[in-house]
Parts: structure tokens; C-alpha cells; sequence
């Protein structure tokens, strides 16, 4: 029996993720599916930090220019509270209220032309009543474009203040059938 490695388009490869997960797969099966070498690997690792750090510079001072060039034509963001964006009207949202966006440690994972981003992320901004500080954790999805990495999604969960626990309310009582 022999064995190819073929050269799939870059959309494919979250189609294969998908696809494996369906069948009981756990995600390691698809860097098996999308041949990927170590030193390619560490490359990409390197472009998506270095676009992760330009994403995080252009919130800062609302570098529309730049943020044009990072986020894909679909990019989609979720923020904290549900609401979603597209590219259009996160960039937009950007222009009214910059902040300084620092990250954490992340933990980027790479399928081929996709790349699955976890990690911290810290946002602070400038209020009336002063800084204000938010701390989330982040999912993103980058795409290799022949231009270079692009973001395509964002997903942002907010974390409850360190000093602050969660209330998670009571579940309801049990109601048993009465007996006649």
C-alpha cells in the first residue's frame, strides 16, 4: 500500500477539521491530514505572532490602514457581551474607542493554511470614570492568503474580576408529581 501527500486549497483545511472531529477524531488527526513540516511549523508560528502584535498596535492607535490589511474581507468578531461585527464595523468600533490590547502566553495551533489562536488578552481603556480594565480569553482563526496571514474570526470571553466571584444563581426546586 503507498501513501501521497497532496496539496490542498488553504479553505479546505478547516472543512478537514470539521470533518474528522464529526467522526469521534480529536484535532491531532487533521495535522496528520495536512502535512506540515517542523520548520514550516516555526515559521508560521513566527508570521502569526508578528500579526498578532501588529493586530495589537493598530487597536492601539487606530491604525484603520493597518487592520484593513490583517482582517479577511468575511473577518467576523464576537465580543464579550454577544455582539457580533464584521470587518466593517469592528474597524468602526476601533475608530471611536482604542485601547491598549496586551496578550498574554498563546497557544497556536497550525493546520495547514489555518491557524487556531487561544490565549489571555488584557484590554484597557479610558473612560469619563478612568481606566478601565478587561480581561478576556481569545479564540482566533488566521488564514493563509497568497498575501500573507489574515484573521478571519475572534472570539472574545470575558473573565470575571479576580476579586469578584460568579454568582451562578440556584437551579430551580424539584417539583415531584403529587399522588392522588
Amino acid at each position: 500500500m503507498s501513501t501521497a501527500v497532496v496539496k490542498l486549497p488553504g479553505w479546505l483545511s478547516p472543512v478537514l477539521l470539521l470533518c474528522i472531529n464529526a467522526v469521534g477524531q480529536d484535532a491531532r488527526g487533521a495535522e496528520a491530514a495536512v502535512a506540515v513540516s517542523t520548520a514550516q511549523l516555526a515559521t508560521a508560528r513566527q508570521e502569526l505572532l508578528a500579526l498578532e502584535h501588529q493586530r495589537c498596535i493598530a487597536i492601539g492607535t487606530a491604525d484603520v490602514a493597518v487592520l484593513e490589511k490583517l482582517l479577511a474581507d468575511d473577518y467576523v468578531h464576537v465580543h464579550g457581551t454577544a455582539k457580533v461585527d464584521d470587518k466593517t464595523g469592528f474597524i468602526a468600533g476601533i475608530k471611536q474607542r482604542p485601547r491598549v490590547t496586551e496578550r498574554g502566553e498563546l497557544t497556536i495551533r497550525v493546520y495547514g493554511d489555518t491557524a487556531v489562536i487561544t490565549g489571555e488578552q488584557i484590554n484597557r481603556m479610558q473612560t469619563p470614570q478612568g481606566e478601565r480594565i478587561v480581561s478576556n480569553y481569545v479564540t482566533q482563526v488566521a488564514l493563509k492568503t497568497r498575501n500573507g496571514w489574515r484573521y478571519v474570526s475572534f472570539q472574545l470571553t470575558p473573565k470575571p474580576p479576580v476579586d469578584s466571584p460568579v454568582a451562578v444563581p440556584a437551579p430551580p426546586p424539584l417539583h415531584s408529581p403529587s399522588s392522588s
